[in-house]
C-alpha cells in the first residue's frame, strides 16, 4: 500500500485516498476489491488499528492543520514574552507561553484583549488560540490519580498557589537531587499508564491530531535536579496532549516514553539572544513543520510520518489562563474547573443512540451512492426501507426479522479492501472516533436488532449477535431474497449443504477453503433467529466473564461465533442452522436435530422425493443453550475421501434424483382433462426436449458399471468358495 497521499480536488470529500472516482465506480458488483488484503478484522481492537492507523487525514484537513503553525522570529518571541510579563505572568512562565504560539501574530493580538470568563465561579482573564503540543507540560496533578493516592504508591504532591497568586506551583523532594528527578518521572509514567488504560482515542489523535482543544493554566516547576522552569500545564486535556507528543515522537523515529524529558528539555533552554534562538530544538521542530505545512499547501505528496508530524504538531483554539481576579487561590480555580469539566460532562448520549446515529451514517452514504445490499428483483429503496423502518416492513409481510439482520449484516460488515468496506469506514469516522464501544459489528447488530422489543432482553440479545457477526467468514454477506418461504429456505438449504460439500472435500485435501455465499446467508438468518427470537430462549447466548456457563463441561464452545463456526463444519450443523431459522418464523421452540438426523426443512424434501426418514431421526428435543454449546464442541469425524466412500454418497444421491424423476414420470401419466383420458394415452410424449437422448448415454453407463460390478461380484464369490474349499481338504 502506498505511504503517500493526496486526495484530488475533483473527489468527493467522504472518499478515502486511493478510492477509484464516483464515475468510474460499477454499483452492480458486490466485490469491487481494492487490494488483496485478507479479511481480518474480527477482533475490536483489530477494526480500530485497521481505522485509525491505516487512514491519513483529507486533503482539506491537512491545509487547515498547514496553515494553523506559521513562522516566529526572534522579534516575536520576545514581544510575545515581554507582553504576558506585563499580563501579570511570572518571567519564567512568560518565556514558555513564547514556545507555545503556534500562530506569533494572533498570540500577541490575543494578549493585548485577552477575554474575560467566569471559570470555577471566578473571573479570569484567558485568550483562545492554537497552541504548539511539543511545549505543553503535563499536569503532575491530575484528578484520575486521586484516589491511586490511597490505593498504590502514587506520591506526587498537590499544586499550591504562588504568593502572588500569579501561577500554579508544583513542588518534588526527595532524599537527593538524583533520587528525586527519577522518582519525579517515574511518577509522572505512572500517570500515563493509567490515562492510556482508560483513554481509547490515542490511535485516531495519533492519526489526526488534537480535534478540540483544552485548557491550561500557569506553572511553576520545582523538582531537585532540575532546573526551575515555567510552563502551561493541561489543567483538562493530559490524554490529548500525551497521545499528540508520542505521535510526534514516533513520526522522527524517537521513543514515544521520552517525550516528558523532551518537554522539560524545551521548557528549560530559554534562549538569550537571537542565535541561541535559532539553534533552539522548538524553533527546529517548528522549521520541521513548515516544512511539511509548505508541501500540503503546494499539493505534494507527504509520507504518512509526515502527515503524523503535521497533525500532532498544534492543539487548535487552547484556552490559556493568564490570571484571576479575586481571592481565591489559583489551585483551587484550577480544581473547580477540572470538577466542571470531568465530574459533571454534559450529559451522554446511550450507547445505542451513539450505535444507531452511525448506522445512520453508514446507510445515507451506501443510499447515495446506490450500494446498499443487492437482491435480485427489490429496489434499493424497497431495502432502504426495510433497515430504517424494519417494524413497519415485517408488520406489512415484506420481510422477514432475519431479513432485517441479515441485510443489516450486509451493508455494515463488507468484505474488506471493497469499495463498500472503505465506505462504511469513512461514514463512521464522520460520526466521532472508532472505540471498542462502536466496532462494525455492534454498529450491525444495533441496526439488525431496531425490530427487537426494549424490554425483552434486547441489550442481551444484542451482545450475543454482535458475538456471533464477530466470524470473519460472514463478510460479505449478502442474501439472494427478501420475504421468502418455504422454497426459498430449501433452496438455500441445498446450496449451502452443496458449498459444505466442496469446502469439506477441499479441507481433507489440506487446501484452503472459503464461506460460500449460501452458507454465509444461513449462517447470519440462523444467528439472528438463534439470539433475537421474541420472548424465546437465548441459543446463542454469551457466558459470564471466567464463567463456562451452567452445566458447561471441558470442550464446550462458550461464544456465540465459535458456536457458528463448529456448526457450519458438519452436515448436522448445517440441517441445525436450518432449524433454527424454521422455527423462529413459526414463532415456536427451537427444535434440535438428531445427530444423524435432518431439519423439518430436510424432512420435508426427503419425503417429496419418496425417501423414508428413520423414526429415530425425527424432531424431538428442544434445543437449549448448553446442549448447542456441547455438541458444537465436540470433535467433528474425520471425512471418508475414498473413491468407494465418494462413490456411495453419489450413487445415494444419484438413487434420490431417479426417485424425482419417476415421482415427475408417475404425474405426467395422470394429466387430463376433466372427463378424458390421460394426456399421455391420447396423445403420447413428443419429447421435443430430447430428454431421452440426454438420459440415454448416462442409462447407458450405467448398465454397463452395473453388469462390470455384477460379474466382479461373481468372481469374487467363486474365489472366496475356492478359497474355502482348498483349507477344508
Amino acid at each position: 500500500m502506498s505511504t503517500t497521499s493526496r486526495v484530488p480536488a475533483t473527489q468527493p470529500a467522504f472518499l478515502p485516498p486511493g478510492s477509484p472516482p464516483a464515475d468510474q465506480w460499477n454499483p452492480l458488483a458486490d466485490e469491487q476489491l481494492l487490494d488483496g488484503s485478507p479479511n481480518n478484522l474480527t477482533t475490536p481492537d483489530a477494526e480500530i488499528e485497521e481505522a485509525n492507523g491505516e487512514s491519513m487525514p483529507s486533503t482539506a484537513e491537512l491545509t487547515v492543520m498547514a496553515d494553523r503553525i506559521k513562522k516566529m522570529t526572534w522579534h516575536q518571541f520576545g514581544a510575545i514574552r515581554d507582553e504576558a510579563i506585563a499580563r501579570g505572568l511570572p518571567a519564567r512562565v512568560a518565556t514558555n507561553l513564547a514556545w507555545l504560539a503556534a500562530d506569533p501574530t494572533k498570540v500577541l493580538t490575543a494578549l493585548k484583549a485577552p477575554d474575560s470568563e467566569i471559570l470555577g465561579k471566578v473571573l479570569c482573564e484567558t485568550i483562545s488560540v492554537a497552541t504548539m503540543t511539543a511545549a505543553v507540560f503535563r499536569a503532575p496533578e491530575n484528578v484520575r490519580m486521586e484516589q491511586e493516592r490511597y490505593d498504590s504508591d502514587f506520591a506526587l504532591s498537590r499544586y499550591v498557589s504562588s504568593d502572588d497568586n500569579s501561577s500554579l506551583v508544583f513542588s518534588h523532594t526527595g532524599p537527593n537531587d538524583t533520587e528525586a528527578t527519577a522518582d519525579f518521572y517515574a511518577q509522572m509514567a505512572k500517570i500515563d499508564r493509567h490515562v492510556e488504560s482508560v483513554n481509547s482515542y490515542r490511535a485516531d489523535i495519533v492519526t489526526n491530531g488534537i480535534r478540540v482543544g483544552g485548557t491550561l493554566f500557569p506553572l511553576l516547576v520545582k523538582v531537585p535536579g532540575v532546573a526551575t522552569f515555567g510552563a502551561f500545564e493541561t489543567a483538562d486535556c493530559y490524554g490529548r496532549v500525551l497521545f499528540a507528543q508520542q505521535g510526534a515522537a514516533e513520526a522522527v523515529g524517537r521513543a514515544p516514553e521520552g517525550t516528558l524529558q523532551d518537554t522539560i528539555s524545551v521548557l528549560t533552554n530559554t534562549p538569550t539572544t537571537g542565535v541561541e534562538f535559532g539553534g533552539h530544538p522548538m524553533k527546529k521542530a517548528r522549521d520541521r513543520i513548515l516544512a511539511v505545512a509548505g508541501k500540503v499547501r503546494e499539493g505534494k505528496d507527504i509520507t504518512r510520518d509526515e502527515a503524523r508530524v503535521l497533525t500532532t504538531a498544534v492543539m487548535p483554539s487552547t484556552r490559556i489562563v493568564l490570571s484571576v481576579r479575586g481571592d481565591v487561590p489559583l489551585d483551587e480555580v484550577r480544581r473547580r474547573f477540572v470538577a466542571q469539566q470531568h465530574m459533571e460532562p454534559p450529559t451522554p448520549f446511550t450507547v445505542s443512540t451513539e450505535r444507531q446515529a452511525r448506522g445512520v451514517a453508514v446507510l445515507t452514504v451506501l443510499e447515495s451512492k446506490q450500494r446498499l445490499p443487492r437482491v435480485p428483483g427489490i429496489p434499493q429503496s424497497v431495502i432502504s426501507e426495510i433497515l430504517n423502518n424494519p417494524k413497519a416492513a415485517i408488520a406489512a409481510g415484506i420481510a422477514h426479522p432475519d431479513d432485517v439482520g441479515v441485510l443489516a449484516a450486509a451493508a455494515l460488515l463488507p468484505t474488506q479492501n471493497t469499495v463498500n468496506w472503505r465506505l462504511t469506514r469513512e461514514a463512521l469516522e464522520t460520526r466521532g472516533v472508532i472505540t471498542k464501544n462502536n466496532t462494525r459489528s455492534l454498529v450491525a447488530a444495533e441496526v439488525a436488532t431496531r425490530a427487537v422489543a426494549s424490554t425483552d432482553r434486547k441489550q442481551g440479545r444484542q451482545s450475543s449477535l454482535e458475538r456471533s457477526l464477530r466470524l470473519a467468514g460472514l463478510r460479505g454477506v449478502c442474501p439472494r431474497s427478501i420475504g421468502g418461504g418455504a422454497a426459498e429456505l430449501q433452496h438455500l438449504l441445498d446450496e449451502a449443504l452443496g458449498e459444505f460439500e466442496l469446502a469439506d472435500e477441499a479441507r481433507a485435501r489440506g487446501e484452503r477453503t472459503s464461506m460460500g455465499a449460501a452458507m454465509k446467508e444461513l449462517a447470519v438468518r440462523a444467528a439472528y433467529w438463534a439470539t433475537c427470537a421474541p420472548n424465546r430462549p437465548i441459543i446463542f447466548d454469551r457466558t459470564a466473564v471466567g464463567s463456562r456457563g451452567e452445566g458447561a463441561q471441558a470442550g464446550d464452545m462458550l461464544e456465540p461465533n465459535q458456536v457458528l463456526e463448529r456448526l457450519l463444519r458438519s452436515t448436522w450443523g448445517i440441517h441445525q442452522l436450518t432449524q433454527i431459522i424454521a422455527d423462529g418464523r413459526s414463532g415456536i421452540e427451537v427444535r434440535e436435530v438428531p445427530q444423524h438426523g435432518l431439519s423439518s426443512v430436510g424432512i420435508e424434501s426427503a419425503v417429496a422425493a419418496g425417501r423414508e426418514v428413520d423414526p429415530e431421526d425425527q424432531l424431538s428435543e428442544v434445543l437449549t443453550p448448553q446442549a448447542i454449546r456441547r455438541r458444537a464442541g465436540q470433535p467433528s469425524s474425520p471425512r471418508d475421501l475414498s473413491a468407494s466412500a465418494r462413490m456411495a454418497a453419489l450413487s445415494e444421491r444419484l438413487h434420490t434424483l431417479v426417485q424425482q424423476v419417476a415421482t415427475t414420470v408417475s404425474d405426467m401419466a395422470k394429466i387430463a382433462d376433466k372427463g378424458a383420458e390421460p394426456y399421455v394415452n391420447l396423445n403420447g410424449w413428443p419429447d421435443r426436449l430430447d430428454t431421452l437422448e440426454v438420459l440415454g448415454e448416462p442409462y447407458d453407463d450405467l448398465i454397463y458399471w452395473k453388469k462390470f460390478a455384477d460379474r466382479r461380484a461373481k468372481a469374487n464369490a467363486a474365489l472366496a468358495e475356492g478359497n474355502v474349499g482348498g483349507a477344508a481338504e
